[in-house]
């Protein structure tokens, strides 16, 4: 694989980030050089997400316009596509469309070059064994100098009824405690003050290796260097006491709760198979805000789930207004293949679900104004990530709750944590000045 490029397009969450930037350092241990663009590149990674309905049929789009490109410009390209479409269309999605040479799993990165090798050898390869162990991080192209993703586990065992990941996934799997804390030290050495550490449920983090999450905290919060610690994503029935108690003692760890609801309605929890009602969830939160006071807790909620009633809309949004979340993610319920969910009866029209997703949306808009509107005057701590996208005589960075700030500042100062007056907020930002 010598004097080759490529390039990597990333749809999705934070977990298919972390993966691009492993394929971009395998690639890169290979022999192959990055470009900005696919048609500069003669191996183009799609790494795909299918957590949605229609992203299917946005990845089959990306491939024809690969295919027309690579028709008007003479050129031989290897189109490889990555990722959960990877895991769920497999041999379709090479039956499909001939152009691709090369689908594999998230669990096959450390294999690419054989891999390669092999389509370059005139050879279509699929290689998606969900149920193989998730390759060691050996090599990791970060994307960013100061942050940095850190994958603990891979897979999920939960099965909800509207979700694909445990079929994309596989089961989980955890890395061994002593290779993460080994990847963190090394990153803190490196200059990183911030890890986030991902998992399809880090709560459920170390089963097979006798241990829990909360012990990995404790032993990445003694890491000299690293200054905060974030993690996601959580499940409510696996959030302990003891997690709790752990988060109390680890000032490191941000003070930023992520704890997916989904419905605040006892019937679309059972339906969805979510394993708890909402008020045991509801003694979870009440718990863990008595031991940390001010904790910012964001969560994600589906409406349009089928069977779903005004009555059970109505719960969850007296749900959201019952907790007060500092921001959420709401979703309208997408038709997923392979889902439990798919079979159910009362599927809702779009337009139900969207009317009732801009219903909790707006809802929640105000909250998070609210929240934002009460930092204002006060005095945070912000880590310095960039200039601003809007404003470039601004930086950007975020507070520990996830809030994003802008403020004046010296570009020099990207990567290290600055003191912010809050000046102004929006439902969006808030606008401060260093101190």
């Amino acid at each position: 694989m010598q004097n080759k490029t490529f390039y990597i397009r990333t749809y999705g969450c934070q977990m298919n980030e972390s993966d691009s930037e492993r394929i971009a350092g395998t690639l890169i241990d290979g022999g192959y050089s990055m470009v900005a663009s696919a048609d500069e590149a003669d191996l183009v990674v799609l790494n795909t997400c299918s957590i949605r309905e229609g992203a299917e049929n946005k990845v089959y789009s990306d491939i024809g316009r690969l295919r027309l490109l690579q028709r008007e410009a003479g050129a031989t390209r290897t189109v490889a596509v990555a990722g959960c479409v990877a895991q769920q269309e497999g041999p379709a999605l090479m039956a499909r469309d001939r152009s691709v040479g090369l689908v594999f799993g998230s669990r096959a990165i450390s294999r690419l070059p054989e891999l390669i090798g092999r389509v370059e050898a005139g050879e279509r390869v699929t290689a998606i064994d969900i149920h193989t162990r998730p390759d060691a991080p050996d090599s990791q192209v970060r994307g960013d100098p100061h942050r940095a993703w850190v994958t603990v586990m891979e897979g999920c065992d939960n099965h909800c009824a509207f979700c694909v990941v445990p079929a994309t996934r596989g089961p989980e799997v955890s890395r061994h405690p002593d290779g993460v804390v080994a990847e963190v030290r090394e990153l803190a050495e490196r200059g990183y003050v911030e890890v986030t550490l991902l998992g399809q449920n880090v709560t459920s983090y170390g089963k097979n290796h006798g241990t829990d999450f909360a012990d990995l905290l404790r032993r990445l919060h003694a890491i000299d260097g690293i200054r905060r610690i974030r993690y996601t994503t959580s499940h409510p029935k696996d959030f302990s006491d003891r997690l709790m108690d752990t988060l109390a003692d680890c000032p490191k760890v941000a003070r930023h709760l992520h704890l997916p609801l989904q419905s605040g309605s006892d019937r679309v929890l059972a339906r969805m198979g979510r394993g708890y009602t909402y008020a045991a969830y509801r003694a979870k939160i009440e718990r863990v805000r008595s031991l940390l006071p001010g904790l910012a807790i964001t969560t994600d909620l589906i409406v349009g789930f089928p069977g779903e009633t005004e009555a059970d809309f109505s719960a969850t949004l007296d749900a959201v207004r019952e907790i007060g979340y500092f921001n959420l993610y709401g979703f309208k319920y997408s038709r997923r293949p392979g889902t439990l969910a798919l079979t159910l009866d009362g599927h809702l029209d779009d337009d139900t679900r969207d009317q009732r997703l801009a219903t909790l949306l707006a809802m929640q808009k105000a909250t998070t104004l609210r929240h934002y509107q009460a930092l204002v005057g006060s005095l945070v701590n912000v880590l310095v990530e960039g200039v601003s996208k809007r404003n470039t005589a601004r930086l950007s960075g975020r507070l520990e709750n996830g809030a994003l700030a802008h403020f004046e500042g010296d570009p020099g100062w990207v990567g290290s944590f600055r003191q912010v007056r809050v000046t102004q907020a929006s439902a969006s930002a808030l606008i401060g000045v260093a101190v």
